[in-house]
């Protein structure tokens, strides 16, 4: 449950889908974006588009951060 808390780029480190330095140079890019007024977009977007992880790591990243926890019947 600790995890739950936890920000997109630290759990991409931890899993070592990513680099210090390709977080560091998405994060610049998505603050970048956000001063430029342009779209914002999502740290695992961001990630994803510059080829840094694909589909399944921002899954997998995700899972943890949101884990779904299945209704009691």
């Amino acid at each position: 449950m600790k995890d739950r808390y936890k920000f997109f780029g630290e759990v991409a480190l931890e899993k070592k889908f990513v680099t210090p330095e390709q977080l560091y140079e998405a994060l610049t890019a998505q603050a970048r974006l956000k001063v430029e007024g342009s779209e914002e977009k999502l740290l695992g977007q961001v990630l994803l588009e510059q080829g840094y992880m694909n589909e399944e790591q921002v899954r997998q990243v995700l899972d943890v951060l949101y884990p779904v926890v299945p209704e009691e019947v």
